[in-house]
């Protein structure tokens, strides 16, 4: 179960990470020819849909983690969030 929680959590956290990261560089995959068919930049998905599914799958990746271990390491985890941000 710790073993399950943990990779649940890891991986909503992450794909919260990668889909705010496509929302915030939606302009530049338009112009790149390996990203220009995303959902994003094709309008295949709002910006306001793919924030608020990313925001779901934040809020989700909490849950197994807060109820396996604890709140601050749910915290700390969503320290992944940041990474594709810079």
């Amino acid at each position: 179960m710790t073993l399950l929680s943990t990779f649940v959590g890891t991986s909503l956290c992450a794909s919260s990470a990668n889909t705010l990261n496509q929302v915030i560089e939606v302009e530049n995959d338009k112009m790149m020819k390996r990203t220009c068919q995303r959902p994003l930049p094709t309008a295949r998905i709002s910006p306001q849909a793919a924030t608020a599914i990313a925001a779901l799958s934040l809020l989700w990746s909490f849950t197994p983690k807060v109820i396996t271990f604890n709140l601050p390491l749910a915290l700390h985890s969503a320290s992944i969030l940041l990474l594709p941000l810079f």
